[in-house]
């Protein structure tokens, strides 16, 4: 990466985010975690070098490098970690542990299965903690809720009858409705909000969705 030519070394700041977990790929498994949320403030670089970054891919996992920037002396001064994958029934946990402790929030974990798949675990952001993916449970509705991202609520739990909605952005909104019947989808999230959970079969969660945090001018 090529530090602008304009860099303020006493006023900037370096925010990232760790990759999240994959789920388990088995009928009934477990969700991932969500990344970890990271800023390193005033961090003195300089103008116009090219220092090195690092962009993990969803699903390698939290014993992978997390989402990083290293200083000209190629030292990592901020890292977000990654969320864990799923381990078959067993959930990911939510990224944390980094570097650059200005500001940081964890992901959150993703649901176990207990005859159900669990939901994903939302990313950490500026605004708060990763919600935490519900846990999977026999019975119908089967499948949980997925986290939202950045400060939003956790997974709803699938319980008889009852849909299992994703977590709402922190906005209180954005939740993926639950599936209302058999071999339904869950449906998506917006804005930052969780899936809904699916019922029974084979159906897939709703998608988890991206909360807008920064614009073109954040730099």
């Amino acid at each position: 990466w090529t530090v602008p030519s304009d860099w303020n070394s006493a006023n900037n700041s370096i925010e990232a985010i760790g990759a999240g977990g994959n789920g388990a790929s088995t009928l009934n498994g477990a969700g991932g975690g969500g990344g970890e949320y990271r800023k390193a403030t005033n961090v003195t670089l300089t103008a116009s070098s090219t220092i090195n970054i690092n962009i993990p891919a969803g699903g390698a996992g939290a014993a992978a490098a997390g989402a990083w920037l290293k200083d000209n002396s190629s030292t990592i001064v901020v890292e977000a970690k990654n969320g864990d994958n799923a381990n078959n029934t067993v959930g990911g946990a939510g990224g944390s542990g980094g570097t650059g402790a200005a500001a940081n929030n964890n992901g959150g974990a993703g649901g176990a299965s207990n005859s159900g798949r669990g939901g994903g675990g939302g990313a950490g952001g500026p605004n708060g903690v990763g919600g935490a993916g519900a846990n999977g449970t026999g019975g119908n509705p089967t499948g949980g809720g997925g986290g939202a991202a950045n400060g939003g609520g956790n997974g709803a739990g699938g319980t008889l009858g009852v849909t299992p909605n994703g977590g709402a952005n922190r906005l209180g909104s954005g939740a993926g409705v639950g599936a209302t019947s058999n071999n339904v989808a869950g449906g998506d999230g917006s804005n930052g909000g969780g899936g809904g959970g699916a019922w029974g079969g084979t159906a897939n969660g709703g998608a988890g969705s991206t909360d807008a945090i920064w614009t073109d001018n954040s730099g």
